[in-house]
């Protein structure tokens, strides 16, 4: 507040850097794991393959 507004100036290009880079980040982050693919299905059951074996 006395020093001419030197301080607030830089506190809100700083506050608006961390604002956009975590907004950026999280955008980021959402559209990574909504593109993760879905893992293949497998064509019988686990429990049939292991009763096979056994049997």
């Amino acid at each position: 507040m006395f020093t001419g507004g030197r301080i607030q100036k830089s506190a809100a290009v700083i506050f608006m850097l961390l604002l956009v880079a975590s907004i950026t980040g999280l955008l980021a982050y959402f559209l990574w794991f909504s593109r993760m693919p879905v893992p293949p299905q497998r064509s019988r059951p686990v429990l049939g393959v292991v009763t096979s074996i056994i049997y």
